[in-house]
């Protein structure tokens, strides 16, 4: 009569223990299908560019991966593969609000919202219509309490030649 008792037991300890680990299994999916949801929202934002900006004295864009430097008045060249459907870009953001997103375009087309934090250097992902052979400009804007209904209040940008490897 124990040996049945116990044998039951285990057999019920395990039934809710697989059935908790379902549970909480499916939920953590449910939870990972709303983060790539909101990722792609985020992603998927569209935000026109500001007609209005005027470059703010004092901040800075710049490329610092660039195979040919700003320096003597030159735009930077950015290196990239010739089938690259995606290429990471790092650049640097100098006196920009740490308080406010900063809102990133090529050629006044949105790509991305970034963080703008103690850390100057930021990375931006060109997709596939970024990543043409040519003259290009990156613009960077903040906008009055992270709306992009309001006032710009920081705007700057910085002109680049891409070119294939």
């Amino acid at each position: 009569m124990k040996k049945t008792i116990n044998i039951k037991s285990l057999i019920l300890t395990s039934l809710i223990i697989s059935i908790s680990l379902t549970t909480v299994g499916c939920n953590n999916t449910k939870n990972a299908k709303k983060n790539t949801i909101t990722e792609t929202k985020v992603a998927q934002e569209k935000v026109n560019f500001p007609i209005t900006a005027n470059i703010t004295a004092g901040s800075t864009v710049t490329l610092p991966n660039a195979v040919v430097s700003s320096e003597k008045g030159k735009d930077p060249v950015l290196s990239v593969g010739k089938n690259s459907v995606e290429q990471q870009v790092s650049f640097n953001l100098n006196k920009f609000d740490e308080d406010k997103d900063a809102y990133i375009y090529i050629n006044k087309r949105f790509v991305d919202k970034v963080k703008v934090g103690k850390e100057t250097e930021q990375y931006v992902l060109f997709k596939e219509a970024d990543l043409t052979e040519g003259n290009k400009v990156m613009q960077v804007v903040q906008f009055e309490n992270n709306d992009t209904s309001k006032s710009v209040v920081k705007y700057n940008e910085v002109k680049f030649s891409l070119k294939y490897k």
